[in-house]
């Protein structure tokens, strides 16, 4: 049974976007002890139970979070009344809880009680309503309860629809609603659920995706289910393709418009690396037949895994003719080294290396970029040897006044 999709990797967990949290792990005797620690009722405490139930989620201690976040539920409600929309959004979240921590009854009625609390007391027609009918629904299939999950999938996916977002939720409800269909016999629905969510995920991450291949092994079941073999058969065939020529490098670029948030930008971290590897060792004229660039520029702009700071020397580059080509090979040089090395953080030896990536990317595309007198005096001083102390010493001018970066 799969779960919401959280990243590009295929890590499938049922937890809603709102249970997404990504924090250092303590020692479990650490969080131990907080779980006995007396804490008064305030917003204080509050939020020291919410970081220790996030704490406890990433050292995978999932009865650990139950415990801390049923004192955090619990001390809401005094606070604030069960009827606070705080309190009724965190107590879905035990629901997910319950699960991981092996007791899948308790998870369906919490989370059915969530749902009913939720609807009555803060929207049945906003997004996380939704989510938390869908995590029901996922619940029951995952004890075979298929009539009841096929009806919350299909009302998880009504309140959803409206919102019209074919975005990473939508493709996970979907997947929910043709699973649940395919338990109940209704194969002709489960197919076309679950073709409207691969088209999803195909445009959020590729049909190259690990994302995209693995959910095509749930629509040849859906197939055969539905009696028709033939499209199973050459399904099957045609994602075998697929994998043989992404064991070979070949990956689709995201599109730019879903690349909106640091989150996000994170998903496609391994794309943003081989965009960069591919725009340094392809011609420029190449490149732009892709939307190489456009996916580079929105990934850096959200990405919290680099920094690309212009400075003076390539301020100059970017203002010669196809200068957004030259500005993109160092911003390419960049974006490889931070992300080879997990740091965003970069001394001035390396962005002057990767100005000299620039200046390389320059030399090996003259007929490109034709004579250029800007980048032939740092052709100049890179065979002198002398190009990164000037471009250090020009950052060190820039840095007295305001200088560029791309964020």
């Amino acid at each position: 049974m799969r779960g919401r999709l959280e990243n590009l990797f295929a890590m499938k967990t049922i937890l809603t976007l709102f249970l997404a949290l990504f924090v250092a792990s303590v020692p479990a005797k650490a969080q131990q002890d907080a779980d006995r620690e007396t804490m008064p009722d305030s917003p204080e405490s509050v939020a020291r139970l919410d970081s220790l139930v996030a704490s406890a989620m990433n050292i995978e201690d999932y009865k650990l979070a139950l415990s801390l976040r049923t004192r955090q539920v619990d001390m809401l409600g005094r606070l604030n009344g069960t009827a606070d929309s705080a309190y009724v959004s965190t107590y879905a979240t035990l629901a997910p809880l319950h699960y991981r921590a092996g007791d899948l009854a308790s998870a369906i009625a919490v989370a059915d009680s969530a749902a009913a609390m939720y609807a009555a007391r803060v929207d049945s027609t906003d997004a996380r309503y939704a989510f938390i009918v869908d995590n029901l629904g996922f619940y029951q299939a995952s004890a075979e309860q298929y009539e009841a999950a096929e009806a919350n999938a299909r009302k998880a996916l009504a309140v959803y629809e409206k919102f019209y977002r074919n975005d990473n939720d939508m493709a996970v409800i979907l997947l929910h609603a043709a699973e649940a269909c395919a338990g109940n016999g209704h194969a002709a629905d489960a197919v076309a659920f679950e073709l409207r969510a691969m088209n999803i995920i195909r445009q959020l991450y590729g049909e190259h995706s690990s994302n995209y291949t693995d959910e095509a092994e749930y629509l040849e079941a859906y197939y055969r289910l539905a009696g028709d073999d033939a499209k199973a058969d050459e399904l099957r065939s045609r994602v075998a393709r697929l994998k043989a020529e992404a064991a070979d490098g070949v990956m689709d670029i995201p599109s730019p418009a879903y690349v909106n948030t640091a989150e996000r930008a994170r998903w496609f971290n391994l794309q943003a690396a081989a965009c960069a590897t591919f725009l340094l060792r392809t011609a420029p004229a190449d490149v732009e037949r892709t939307n190489v660039c456009a996916f580079l520029w929105a990934w850096v702009a959200k990405s919290p895994d680099v920094n690309v700071t212009v400075g003076t020397v390539v301020a100059k580059a970017a203002q010669t003719p196809h200068g957004e080509m030259l500005m993109m090979a160092y911003a390419a040089a960049v974006i490889k080294d931070a992300l080879s090395r997990k740091d965003p953080t970069m001394t001035d030896e390396d962005y002057a290396e990767a100005a000299v990536q620039m200046v390389d990317y320059y030399n090996r595309n003259k007929d490109y970029f034709g004579k250029n007198e800007v980048m032939e005096d740092y052709a100049k001083l890179v065979r002198k040897g002398d190009f990164k102390k000037m471009f250090i010493e020009q950052g060190r001018e820039d840095d007295k006044k305001e200088h560029m970066q791309i964020k």
